[in-house]
């Protein structure tokens, strides 16, 4: 394996930090999230073309970019310290990320790094200045696994923790099909992806570097993983217990709508079959209808009767009116 030439190291070197904006270079801290990139970029892209070219961790990339770039060479004495700083820094950056279970949410997804010795965790990542944790979160999947999660999270599913006055903050998303394909949008991220069972996570530290038999890959070791184990298994059972009393209700409700329509069927059978109705005169006038060519004769009312017995007799042979009435 040979270093890489000065020329791919000032090429970098202009890339990602002469070309970077200027708030980016108000500190070391920022700067060295630049040098960062330049590091991916270096591994994802330049050593894949040329394969001879030799692999860094991100502490020995630092040195050699300083040691070479002419822009960063004056201050290669102090990259100890600010390597220093920049750890320290990093190590308060909140970090954002997502536990992302199947629909019964009984598994969830775990990732790790490249190399097969390296941690499982979740897929996270740092918030960026002036970023909200939810969007952080997103983009931190995105990035990591390809999987677009925007519309499955919400900021009353998630877990919070603080380690050393660092923020992380895991949202917690289920429903996703285990037959989905993951893949990290950076080469050189991610080595592998697995469901594992949610029953067999660690909840304590000291069991996160001793892990867990696979059958792929053998014992596994974990990051970050036991803090947000048992919320998230409160959480589980929240929601399970949710979804059995919203199932209960449905079935409630399904029985009662069958009681009522076989009530419903019982009360018609019972009732006797409906009378046909008869013709009606031909005077009468529907409602809203035209009005009849011969108007219907109209009742007597109290007021107006007078017991005029020729009259009344009169009408009794036409079959009109009772014993009360006037033509």
């Amino acid at each position: 394996m040979v270093n890489p030439s000065k020329d791919v190291l000032d090429d970098l070197c202009m890339r990602f930090v002469l070309n970077c904006p200027e708030e980016e270079l108000r500190s070391w801290e920022r700067l060295l999230f630049q040098v960062e990139q330049a590091h991916w970029f270096y591994e994802d892209h330049i050593r894949p073309e040329n394969t001879k070219l030799k692999s860094f961790a991100l502490k020995d990339f630092v040195k050699t970019l300083f040691e070479n770039c002419s822009v960063l060479k004056p201050y290669k004495a102090q990259v100890g310290e600010i390597l220093s700083q920049f750890n320290a820094y990093k190590s308060l950056v909140p970090v954002m990320g997502a536990i992302i279970m199947d629909e019964e949410m009984e598994h969830c997804l775990l990732l790790r790094g490249v190399k097969s010795s390296s941690s499982w965790g979740f897929p996270k990542g740092k918030v960026d200045e002036n970023e909200a944790d939810i969007n952080c979160a997103v983009r931190e999947v995105l990035e990591e696994t390809s999987l677009d999660i925007s519309s499955m999270v919400s900021e009353e599913d998630a877990i919070e923790i603080t380690v050393r006055s660092q923020r992380r903050k895991m949202y917690l998303v289920h429903g996703v099909d285990r037959q989905t394909l993951f893949a990290p949008q950076m080469r050189g991220e991610v080595g592998n992806y697995a469901w594992m069972p949610i029953s067999e996570l660690p909840t304590k530290k000291e069991a996160e570097g001793a892990g867990v038999m696979t059958e792929e890959e053998g014992r596994c070791k974990f990051w970050a993983v036991w803090r947000f184990v048992k919320p998230l298994k409160s959480w589980i059972k929240k929601q399970k217990q949710k979804k059995k009393q919203k199932d209960k209700l449905v079935v409630l409700k399904k029985k009662k709508k069958t009681a009522t329509t076989a009530a419903t069927s019982a009360t018609t059978a019972a009732l006797p079959p409906p009378k046909k109705a008869s013709p009606l005169s031909k005077n009468f006038v529907p409602a809203g209808g035209s009005e009849a060519k011969t108007k219907a004769p109209t009742l007597f009312s109290v007021e107006d009767f007078r017991f005029d017995k020729e009259a009344i007799l009169s009408q009794l042979e036409l079959g009109l009116v009772g014993l009360t009435g006037k033509a």
